[in-house]
């Protein structure tokens, strides 16, 4: 039996192919260490290293391929990590403002409530009341999942005196890398001693990244007694329509 045959027996059950190759560089340079340090020819120095046989069973033992692949698992996630965090550092720099807000986890409420002072802001009167109401209401469209994050009663002063007005906030996730939604149809339906009523006054920001979209409305002069409302998107047969329960309050 010559070198490779030697070594390629000592190392066949190791089945993790990094771990075989570097433990196979380890057994020759120690082969050619003896040979150098002993004077031995390659047979009689391979005879000393012991039965390949041997070796290989326990090296398999040793090296366990479940820690190979989960070394490798762990390098590919810190990769995929470090290309994440320069994609949204790239489009950080790409989309100034405040797009990075459509992120998951981002409050865009709050923000736009304390900047009340860029042209596209809502809330942008100071609220003599704030009153949370219950959010999470859910629907799945198309490869849409359109998710009511937050609705808020905000008392307001106005001309003809204080005002309440109705603050939404959709989060949506696009599965698909489909367009974000940009066909709203703002018509608000809400049921009160007088019935239904259509009501077409409200203002909108939109931002949207990747997978995500936020869309935050503000209608203004709206009914504090009103028990649901409705958003309507897309025309025809691809028209949806989101309702939202405004009977509960959200719990503190």
């Amino acid at each position: 039996m010559d070198k490779i045959e030697w070594l390629d027996a000592a190392t066949a059950k190791i089945r993790f192919r990094p771990d075989r190759k570097a433990v196979r560089r380890e057994l020759e340079a120690h082969l050619e260490d003896l040979r150098e340090a002993s004077g031995l020819g390659e047979a009689a120095a391979l005879g000393a290293l012991g039965d390949p046989g041997e070796i290989a069973e326990e090296l398999g033992r040793i090296h366990r391929p479940w820690m190979g692949y989960l070394w490798r698992a762990s390098q590919l996630a810190l990769i995929g990590a470090a290309a994440m965090y320069c994609l949204v550092l790239a489009l950080l720099a790409a989309r100034p403002g405040y797009s990075y807000r459509a992120l998951p986890g981002m409050d865009l409420y709050n923000f736009l409530r304390e900047d009340a002072g860029t042209a596209e802001s809502l809330c942008g009167q100071p609220a003599i009341e704030e009153r949370e109401l219950s959010a999470g209401t859910v629907l799945k469209t198309g490869g849409y999942t359109i998710r009511n994050g937050r609705s808020v009663y905000r008392l307001v002063s106005g001309q003809d005196g204080p005002q309440w007005h109705l603050y939404i906030d959709l989060n949506v996730t696009m599965s698909r890398w489909e367009e974000p939604l940009d066909c709203w149809r703002i018509i608000s339906g809400f049921r009160t001693d007088a019935g239904r009523v259509e009501k077409g006054d409200c203002s909108r920001v939109s931002v949207d990244w990747g997978f995500w979209q936020k869309c935050a409305f503000e209608l203004s002069d709206f009914p504090e007694d009103a028990e649901w409302v409705e958003l309507d998107f897309g025309y025809g047969e691809l028209k949806r329509t989101l309702h939202i329960d405004l009977t509960k309050e959200a719990e503190v």
